[in-house]
């Protein structure tokens, strides 16, 4: 792209780059599948509205997900965890970009920063800005420009588990995941894992955001 490109042909070329996308997926059929068959294919659309009635509706393109494009943990009840922000592009050929963690809670609850979190679908957004909790019946959003820490307050039959995949917005209205070029890689140490992501207008598997999570203590 050059230099003289508006920055709402940045948002027209994110819809054109990710034309034929499908409304955002449900991750619930996977709930009997993660972490071992992580393909899941894509189900209803998924609306998020927020605070001051803004809608911020969620999109990908990828028919079938692999472990390129999301991770998963499994977890206990009582297990503490910290999410930390490591590096986080703020713009796309000089135009703004926010990026962020998608949590899909399967068969199990969160605490996070001491907010209950009724429902299982959670974004982590990367934020310099502060901004409050928006919660609505399909997600909750979470602002830190630095970590956030949750823990699992409940778990339900086998194998509770979340799955952990980047997102991305360029006018907070469309929100995109499983999208172009996007993918997730993973380096598992002995106290963290560190995950390294890039949107959908990337090439070449080229690195947008770093984040890390941490175990913080043993389940009691």
């Amino acid at each position: 792209m050059n230099e003289n490109l508006t920055h709402a042909y940045v948002h027209l070329l994110a819809d054109v780059h990710f034309a034929g996308f499908a409304p955002a997926f449900t991750l619930s059929q996977c709930d009997s599948e993660a972490p071992a068959n992580r393909r899941m294919p894509i189900a209803s659309v998924v609306r998020c509205t927020c605070k001051k009635t803004e809608l911020m509706r969620h999109f990908h393109n990828k028919v079938e997900l692999s472990d390129n494009d999301v991770k998963y943990v499994v977890v206990e009840k009582g297990q503490n965890f910290r999410i930390e922000f490591n590096k986080v592009d703020k713009q796309f050929d000089k135009y703004p970009v926010s990026q962020g963690i998608k949590l899909w809670l399967n068969r199990c609850r969160l605490i996070i920063d001491n907010v209950v979190v009724p429902i299982d679908r959670i974004i982590i957004w990367h934020s310099e800005e502060k901004k409050e909790t928006k919660k609505t019946n399909e997600h909750s959003h979470f602002f830190t420009d630095d970590f956030i820490t949750f823990q699992v307050t409940e778990t339900v039959d086998e194998n509770p588990n979340i799955g952990i995949f980047n997102v991305w917005t360029f006018d907070q209205k469309r929100c995109y995941e499983f999208a172009g070029e996007s993918f997730i890689e993973e380096t598992k140490k002995k106290d963290k894992t560190i995950f390294k992501a890039g949107h959908g207008l990337t090439k070449n598997r080229q690195q947008t955001i770093e984040f890390e999570l941490k175990k913080e203590n043993k389940c009691t």
